[in-house]
């Protein structure tokens, strides 16, 4: 059959026609899910908005919790998202970045045509790739969030720690006297994945003025900063029931967060550590108005080793080679064109929809770090209630002086590292 000379033009210029396919993106996951609906109202928003803003793409947006994003940090089911899939986009944690780029001809670099201005200097370090001969490093992501690791506590003196031995100290001085059941210190623990984490924050926090990579990534374990997670584990040991249990360890908080929240808002936790959008969550564990909470907790820096250091994780859209290719596919669909303008949308419109909840009625803020810099100062941040836009200036000062994590080396002895740190700190503990 003969091709129109309408639908040779429409070829040739690269327009997308009308029924041409949506483009398809993996969301990250790990996003609060406020309404109870699985995410489904957040992605039918952020749908619309872009196909708004610019008719002539669709996206469609999964956050698949059954397959591929609930295993976002499985190699193997990203890679397979991104080739067999048949996904053009996956929002990973840039901690996966290295090894993505080390997979044959899995990712494409960003286009030119996507805009880097004001993103945090951390979160755009962390969707570089490998320098080149001539020292240049091209962009392989899109920042959409920063993050790091926080404490919280409804007592203001953890403000006065500045090392691990403060932190300890504090947790026995709120325990020891008055003969209470609480857990000390609350994390998850439970994956070998989670311990090397604590353990990366415990030696940055002692080492900051470091090569993050390789010393801080050796197999070759630092005792100090390995002795400092052993004593932030111990403190989450319930001695009130019998036997004596420590969820840190055996990953009932990370299967019951619910459970975490409320236990922390209740009082049983002096702290809880996690990251920026627990907020919302602990506020809704214990104020019948989350848009106007009185039970509030101060937020913290996670003080982990014998400094403050706060390392940075980001979150970035990646691209796939092999399913969003520079040739024009048969409908006409511009797939390069299409993912340009998903990104330079997302700068100022996705990460910010999410972290504001401008998908929720009433508007209920999710507190996600948002990687893009002039959101932290905007009036949607600073007309926000006392207690809101206190926690994002909190938040915007963490990510701002943290540390990134080397995205290019991270998983290179990942398994090793964790693993002996697993066994170390959590296998065959006795709470």
């Amino acid at each position: 059959m003969q091709l129109s000379h309408c639908v040779l033009l429409a070829l040739a210029l690269g327009v997308a026609l009308v029924g041409a396919r949506p483009l398809q993106i993996v969301g990250y996951q790990y996003v609060p899910d406020l309404n109870g609906d699985g995410l489904v109202g957040l992605k039918a928003y952020i749908e619309n908005a872009f196909h708004t803003a610019y008719p002539a793409y669709s996206v469609n947006l999964t956050y698949d919790t059954t397959d591929y994003a609930l295993d976002s940090y499985t190699p193997s089911s990203i890679i397979d998202a991104l080739t067999v899939g048949g996904y053009d986009m996956f929002e990973i944690d840039t901690i996966m970045l290295g090894l993505l780029l080390q997979t044959p001809n899995l990712i494409s670099k960003i286009p030119s045509g996507v805009d880097f201005t004001g993103y945090l200097n951390g979160a755009k370090n962390m969707v570089k790739g490998f320098p080149k001969p001539n020292g240049q490093q091209d962009l392989y992501g899109l920042p959409s969030y920063a993050c790091t690791n926080v404490y919280y506590s409804y007592d203001s003196a953890l403000g006065d720690a500045n090392c691990v031995d403060d932190v300890i100290e504090f947790i026995h001085h709120r325990r020891t006297p008055h003969g209470t059941a609480k857990v000390g210190w609350a994390s998850d623990l439970s994956s070998s994945l989670n311990v090397r984490l604590e353990y990366l924050d415990s030696w940055l926090d002692s080492h900051s003025s470091s090569n993050f990579y390789p010393v801080g990534y050796s197999s070759v374990l630092d005792p100090d900063d390995v002795s400092n997670v052993k004593r932030l584990r111990n403190t989450c040991t319930d001695k009130s029931v019998h036997p004596h249990i420590n969820h840190c360890a055996d990953g009932a908080y990370y299967n019951d967060p619910t459970s975490w929240f409320s236990e922390f808002s209740s009082g049983k936790s002096l702290i809880l550590q996690g990251f920026p959008e627990y907020f919302s969550e602990i506020l809704a564990s214990d104020n019948a108005n989350v848009n106007a909470p009185t039970h509030v907790p101060g937020t913290f820096s996670a003080i982990t080793g014998n400094g403050d250091q706060p390392y940075m994780f980001a979150d970035a859209f990646v691209m796939s080679k092999q399913n969003c290719r520079v040739a024009l596919e048969d409908d006409g669909f511009d797939c390069q064109a299409a993912a340009t303008a998903w990104l330079n949308w997302s700068k100022t419109n996705y990460a910010r929809i999410a972290s504001l909840g401008l998908d929720l009625s009433p508007v209920r803020p999710r507190f996600l770090a948002v990687a893009y810099e002039p959101f932290w100062t905007s009036s949607a941040v600073t007309s926000l209630p006392a207690f809101a836009k206190n926690h994002y200036n909190f938040e915007y000062s963490e990510v701002s002086r943290a540390k990134p994590l080397d995205t290019l080396h991270f998983m290179q002895n990942n398994d090793d590292q964790s693993t002996k740190l697993y066994n170390k700190i959590i296998a065959n503990f006795d709470p």
